[in-house]
């Protein structure tokens, strides 16, 4: 279990790093569109981060939502990016588990021809 671990987290926070200027580039639209559409609609801006998160997240509450054209196009836009940076993470973390698992199991071969080689 130990090894999976370490091995996921490695992987994991090595595709994330290297991955991070897109993800910041990603970031970076969703609260300036945020804050674009906020001044539009006249939010706060903790309202309208806020908006950008729970758009971005596509959970969608709807206490605070767009009422002008522009906005609406601009709350689209910030849910197609957050879409692809969920994308991305999710990728990442699915291929760190299948080097995790690859590893594991490796480990576990070498363990069991070490133990046949001794016992020979």
């Amino acid at each position: 279990m130990l090894i999976f671990l370490a091995t996921f987290l490695r992987t994991f926070v090595f595709h994330i790093l290297h991955l991070s200027p897109l993800l910041l580039i990603l970031l970076g639209g969703i609260i300036l569109l945020a804050l674009s559409i906020g001044r539009r609609e006249k939010w706060s801006r903790v309202d309208s981060l806020y908006y950008a998160f729970i758009t971005a997240t596509t959970v969608g509450y709807g206490d605070i939502h767009p009422t002008q054209k522009r906005s609406k196009i601009g709350a689209i836009a910030i849910a197609f990016l957050g879409l692809l940076v969920t994308g991305i993470v999710v990728a990442s973390a699915v291929n760190s588990v299948s080097k995790a698992y690859a590893k594991k199991f490796e480990f576990r071969a070498t363990a069991a021809q070490a133990r046949t080689g001794e016992a020979r």
